[in-house]
């Protein structure tokens, strides 16, 4: 209020440096969030890789589970 009497110019700086003070008190507590979260989603990319890693085992398994039964069942078939 006391600059804004004085100089309307003076106003918009003022009003320029206070919001660059915010801004840098702002940024200067999420710089440690943003590297937090990109420790998080590095670990959350190698355990997705290990995830499918494993759905790709469990497939094969489940794949030669049905083959066995497949055959497992013709045999009973010919027997008939």
């Amino acid at each position: 209020k006391e600059i804004e009497k004085a100089s309307k110019a003076c106003t918009a700086i003022c009003m320029w440096v206070r919001a660059m003070h915010t801004y840098h008190f702002v940024a200067k507590g999420v710089e440690p969030k943003r590297q937090k979260l990109a420790e998080a989603q590095a670990e959350l990319d190698v355990t997705m890789a290990k995830l499918q890693k494993a759905r790709d085992q469990l497939q094969g398994v489940m794949d030669r589970i049905q083959e066995l039964e497949d055959g497992y069942n013709q045999s009973l078939a010919k027997k008939e």
